[in-house]
């Protein structure tokens, strides 16, 4: 945050919490309705911030609440889903295209399929690049805790692949 006030640190942060979001609920627009949301509930904690505190940490944890009343609801609705639908970025080239869709469908089931905790702390951690301490914060529990949750989504992902591809093994 380069100036210190509010509309830095929503300048800052903007674009990866976008991201984030997306990647939690699988709906740019909602992804959007939820980051106004939160950003409209830091603004009016902002004053009580205290001095030295991690800014992207706090903010992650806001928004990560959103997502979870947001996936909540959705729960509540027939036919709503909590799936992730932007796992994958890059766009395959011609002749992978079959063969990419499919893994992008693989990796999508598999991190769906996480327990909710790990797989938001495997999302803030790989795609959102947070240390250890700060997904700590987002999530309300300690770094090491954090780690644990990582490690233990990983794990599982690695353990799901290996079956599905009769003992993969990591390069």
């Amino acid at each position: 945050m380069a100036d210190g006030s509010f509309d830095g640190l929503v300048s800052a942060h903007a674009g990866e919490l976008l991201a984030f979001l997306e990647r939690m609920l699988g709906d740019r627009q909602e992804a959007e309705d939820v980051l106004q949301d939160s950003f409209l509930r830091a603004y009016r904690a902002f004053p009580r911030l205290q001095a030295g505190a991690n800014h992207r940490a706090w903010l992650y944890r806001i928004t990560l609440n959103g997502a979870r009343t947001r996936l909540a609801r959705r729960r509540t609705l027939p036919g709503a889903s909590d799936e992730i639908d932007d796992v994958a970025e890059d766009q395959p080239s011609a002749e992978d295209r079959q063969v990419s869709v499919e893994t992008v469908a693989a990796v999508r089931r598999a991190v769906n399929g996480l327990p909710r905790q790990q797989r938001a702390a495997l999302i803030l951690r790989m795609y959102q690049d947070l240390e250890y301490t700060a997904i700590g914060e987002a999530l309300g529990c300690s770094a090491q805790a954090a780690r644990a949750h990582v490690y233990q989504a990983v794990k599982k992902l690695r353990a799901r692949f290996a079956v599905e591809a009769g003992g993969w093994r990591r390069p």
